[in-house]
């Protein structure tokens, strides 16, 4: 019996040593492990972590990109407004404008007027002054038309300012268009006036040439036309008198205006025809006199012949 009581010790102890080594292994293997994991969840870290040129995307140190709803309507029209601006410049725009004012001094406005246009490059067209009011045409460049009613209104206020733009970009495309056939129609031309050998064919070939060219300066007279339209603004300034009643400046309407348009136009026929009168009596008289001489001795004449047959 004491000896079943010997295994059976023997079996437990073994037991316990066992079971001590199992858990130190355990406990070797767990320690060499945490190691491998503590590097590991440090090296994540890092990843996770940004550097000093890379920050996260929620961080302070970088602002995330804008969208075009936050950047708002002109970050996303950005360009709309240099397009509409290039768009503007490049069409060919002809400018007028008429302006009216009041004055004390009408010639003294006048000059004024005439002066401004030619201090802005520009030029008078036509004038027309009289006592009580004046009215001038003015050329000044496009671009300085807005400049020029400004100066004029200096000289007194503006009781009108119109400006009228057309916009002729279409008619100068298209002339521009024409004028290169044409060149090229005439070079067609010409190139066959060199081939021709007969005198028949030369005189067909330069009435088609001349054609041709008449053709193309008739477009080029148009084009010049047009480009200076555009170039040129056009003012037409009229300056009256300022204690002339309104109802009185320059009225071309009405009765009265009609029966005065009449009485001039009368007037003026019977100043005519006593010109007509006038420049007409002296080779009446030079012819006449001859005439009558002529007259009278055929009527004397005719008197002998009519005695002579009596008898």
């Amino acid at each position: 019996m004491h000896r079943g009581f010997r295994m059976l010790g023997v079996l437990t102890l073994a037991g316990c040593l066992a079971v001590g080594c199992s858990s130190e292994g355990a406990s070797r293997s767990t320690s060499a492990a945490s190691p491998l994991s503590a590097n590991a969840s440090e090296g994540a870290v890092d990843r996770a972590q940004p550097g000093p040129q890379q920050a996260a995307p929620g961080s302070p140190g970088e602002r995330p990109p804008a969208t075009p709803e936050q950047a708002g309507p002109s970050a996303a029209t950005g360009t709309a407004p240099a397009a509409a601006d290039l768009a503007t410049k490049d069409r060919k725009l002809a400018r007028t404008a008429n302006a009216t004012l009041r004055v004390k001094d009408v010639a003294r406005a006048a000059a004024r007027a005439r002066d401004i246009a030619a201090g802005l490059g520009g030029y008078v067209g036509s004038e027309r002054t009289s006592e009580d009011s004046a009215t001038l045409a003015l050329a000044v460049p496009g671009e300085k038309l807005d400049q020029a009613l400004d100066r004029i209104a200096r000289i007194a206020p503006l009781t009108t300012r119109e400006v009228t733009v057309e916009d002729v970009t279409d008619a100068v495309v298209d002339v521009q268009s024409r004028i290169a056939s044409q060149r090229r129609s005439v070079a067609r031309a010409r190139a066959l006036l060199d081939q021709a050998k007969t005198i028949g064919e030369i005189v067909t070939v330069e009435e088609e040439v001349a054609e041709r060219e008449a053709e193309l300066e008739s477009l080029l007279a148009r084009h010049q036309a047009l480009t200076s339209r555009v170039a040129m603004a056009s003012i037409t300034v009229t300056i009256t008198r300022d204690d002339v009643p309104a109802g009185q400046q320059d009225d071309d309407t009405g009765f009265l205006a009609g029966l005065a348009g009449g009485w001039d136009a009368f007037t003026t026929m019977l100043a005519a025809v006593a010109t007509g009168i006038g420049a007409a009596a002296p080779f009446v008289l030079v012819l006449a006199l001859p005439g009558v001489a002529v007259v009278l001795w055929l009527r004397r004449r005719r008197n002998r012949n009519l005695a002579t047959e009596s008898r």
